[in-house]
């Protein structure tokens, strides 16, 4: 909070010497302001008829610059008197008044005494430049060796800053093994103060006399990364208010000590439509579950972004909360698949359904196939849509509840996007598990045949592996890719005489709040003006912008991660290393907003405010004015 926006109490003035203060302090008190509290004052007039009431109203302070307010006693006091007058004590600045009946007649009065006056005077006067300070030569003489005392500092502290930057854009470790003064291994960082004090005059003869603050402590160090990740932050919060939309991207992992970690990054667009992801920190969730991860993803949020509808995207990496014996995806795909199994083996109409509807379809498909689990996958994934048809009959023919609510939650489980992507999954692995169980099952199988057996079984779930990315891609980006088809340049021709409008109703469903109707019209100009793209019309074409917006803003895929675009490609980096927390996300950020921070203005001014603001230091590094 700065000095201006602070309000000493009239409880706090009436305690203190104001003329005993120094320049600055009394300064800092006059812009402050007087204190304007809203009061607790009621007076009551008793006519012959009826009472009247009077209540005190912050608009009363408008009459009269000089009138302030003490919330304790509630009371009004005059602002200049309770600075500069002492000896002749009034109510105005003792118990202060309460009588709003009379209260015009009083300020009036007030205002006509000397003693006002002179106060009056003395407070407008203060920090004006007059003739004794202009004689004080001394006094400037002080001020200007002071400020150039603090040039000298603050451009000491910056080299160190530069130092740090450094370090941490190369990811450079900044403590060694021994960080003595005649150590022959020291940090990166003390090496390279060093090495900069040789060609800088200021640095060297700082550090050779400095005695209380050099700046190349571990704690300066930790208090310089703290608030460069401050000054970072609040310009990435600053670019995000600016921004339509909003996107999340997670990932955690535990570093090498086995420390549990979770990144945070936000993608969005910048004022200029370059899409950008920006590393905000490493988060340390309560515990290893879904609730522990969304709650602290939803305080990240909330202390984020000032309006919640910006975020239009969540994306997660890393699969620790999807595995587990118990609650992990595995096991919830091979329960799911069990209920598909028993919702048919518990019920001789079911099946009979089944036959007709898959059987008509696919002649190879049988009853007794369900036996066998392992093919459960395969024969869910070759007849998805065949079960989907079975569902909804039996939900129209059957007359029992419970199997019609069965039904009903099959059919939406079919649908569902997550179920069909693990499905197409366990689809491409079923066979080669099928085909090791087959040879494990043999009698004429030995040790030899086994190892054999698992080697070719392990060579083809990796080739499996390696070619995943093209299913998770499709699965995950399809309502996106759906939604970009409409901005394709080579489909316009023939979107102006066939309108593509599945694409966008994909649109619509995703994001209700945009103009159908609007966009539609926009979309047919757009198909059929091919010199719109030479002319800035974002305005007229509103509703056209905010889905290109979208789509910039979402992420490619979860498996983002593992592009080079992607800024949690680099995070990995420290992920997986291990580090003190002051450091864990000051360092990175460093490293992959090294861009960003060359671009934010006076970027080593912001950190040297902020590095002051901590709390005291040893060393001035703040100016002074000749007021």
């Amino acid at each position: 909070m700065s000095e201006n926006s602070v309000n000493f109490s009239v409880q706090y003035l009436k305690t203190i010497c104001f003329s005993s203060l120094s320049l600055e302090e009394k300064i800092k008190i006059k812009s402050a302001g007087r204190p304007k509290p809203n009061l607790l004052i009621t007076n009551i007039t008793k006519c012959k008829t009826r009472d009247y009431k009077r209540h005190f109203k912050v608009q009363t302070y408008e009459k009269s610059d000089w009138l302030c307010g003490c919330d304790v006693n509630n009371s009004l006091y005059c602002f200049p008197c309770l600075l500069f007058v002492r000896d002749d004590q009034t109510e105005w600045t003792k118990s202060g008044v309460k009588d709003l009946i009379h209260l015009a007649e009083k300020i009036k009065k007030h205002e006509s005494s000397k003693a006002h006056l002179t106060a009056k005077l003395g407070f407008n006067l203060l920090g004006k430049q007059d003739i004794r300070q202009q004689l004080n030569s001394a006094y400037r003489m002080s001020i200007e060796k002071h400020n150039e005392e603090v040039k000298n500092n603050r451009y000491v502290l910056s080299k160190i800053i530069n130092c740090v930057k450094f370090c941490g854009a190369f990811e450079l470790a900044l403590l060694g093994h021994d960080e003595g003064k005649h150590s022959l291994n020291p940090g990166l960082f003390k090496g390279l103060i060093n090495f900069s004090a040789e060609l800088d005059l200021a640095l060297r003869e700082h550090l050779q006399q400095a005695t209380v603050f050099k700046g190349t402590s571990k704690d300066i160090q930790n208090d310089l990364l703290n608030c460069m990740l401050c000054v970072c932050q609040a310009h990435i919060k600053k670019e995000i208010s600016a921004s339509k939309f909003v996107s999340i991207i997670s990932d955690e992992t535990s570093d090498i000590s086995n420390t549990y970690q979770m990144v945070a990054v936000f993608r969005y667009t910048l004022t200029n439509g370059t899409p950008v992801e920006r590393f905000w920190s490493f988060l340390n969730p309560s515990d290893h579950n879904a609730t522990a991860l969304s709650d602290c993803i939803e305080n990240l949020l909330n202390s984020v972004l000032k309006q919640t509808d910006q975020l239009i995207s969540q994306s997660y990496d890393g699969a620790s909360v999807m595995s587990g014996v118990h609650n992990g995806v595995q096991k919830l795909i091979k329960d799911k698949f069990n209920d598909i199994t028993n919702f048919f083996s518990n019920s001789p109409q079911r099946v009979a359904i089944l036959d007709e509807v898959v059987g008509s379809r696919i002649p190879k498909a049988s009853t007794t196939r369900w036996n066998f689990k392992i093919r459960t996958v395969n024969i869910v994934y070759e007849n998805r849509e065949a079960l989907i048809e079975c569902m909804e009959k039996i939900q129209y023919t059957s007359r029992q509840s419970d199997t019609i609510i069965k039904a009903g939650a099959l059919l939406r489980l079919l649908n569902d996007s997550k179920f069909v992507f693990w499905l197409t999954v366990f689809h491409r692995l079923m066979p080669h598990v099928d085909i090791l169980y087959s040879q494990l099952q043999k009698r004429t199988t030995d040790s030899v045949t086994i190892k054999q057996s698992i080697k070719s079984f392990e060579e083809s779930i990796q080739k499996e592996r390696d070619n995943i990315h093209t299913i998770r891609d499709f699965e995950v980006n399809d309502l996106t890719l759906k939604i970009t088809n409409l901005f394709l340049i080579e489909h316009f021709e023939m979107y102006s005489l066939n309108f593509p409008e599945e694409y966008l109703n994909s649109a619509i469903r995703a994001f209700p709040f945009l103009d159908k109707n609007k966009l539609k019209t926009e979309l047919e100009i757009i198909y059929r003006r091919p010199d719109f793209r030479e002319n800035n019309l974002h305005l007229d074409f509103s509703e056209t912008c905010l889905v290109l917006h979208i789509i910039v803003t979402m992420p490619m895929t979860t498996a983002e991660a593992e592009r080079c675009f992607s800024t949690l490609q680099r995070i990995k980096t420290f992920l997986r290393s291990t580090m003190s927390q002051d450091r864990l996300a000051a360092l990175p950020m460093l490293s992959i907003e090294k861009q960003m921070i060359q671009n934010i203005p006076n970027f080593n001014e912001l950190v040297i405010e902020e590095f002051i603001s901590k709390k005291d230091r040893r060393l001035q590094f703040q100016y002074k004015t000749c007021l």
